[in-house]
């Protein structure tokens, strides 16, 4: 019998990869700076998880967005926020290395 885990690891890491060479086809486009691409792709993947997040409704209670979670919800989003913006800014510049094997990974 398959080991599921060992399939998603795979198709998971085959997505992201696509995903590095979709985003930097973009930021190969003229004109296309890594900044204006964040300011327009986040909130486009903000409103797909949104919709995605509304279709499947995962229980959610008001105390997991306050005291010590809340900050660390907080500063998990500053930190992936920092991170995406250094990610897209090397995609850009083509001064990724080997921070494209590390992101197949995660």
């Amino acid at each position: 019998m398959f080991n599921l885990n060992f399939i998603t690891a795979i198709v998971a890491a085959v997505l992201q990869a696509h995903s590095v060479v979709l985003d930097k086809a973009a930021l190969s486009v003229k004109n296309v700076s890594y900044k204006t691409y964040t300011v327009i792709s986040f909130p486009l993947f903000t409103a797909f998880t949104l919709i995605i997040f509304l279709i499947f409704r995962p229980p959610l209670s008001l105390g997991l967005f306050g005291g010590w979670l809340g900050c660390l919800l907080w500063l998990s989003i500053a930190i992936a926020i920092i991170n995406n913006l250094i990610f897209y800014r090397a995609l850009d510049q083509d001064r990724l290395g080997e921070m494209q094997t590390i992101e197949l990974l995660r």
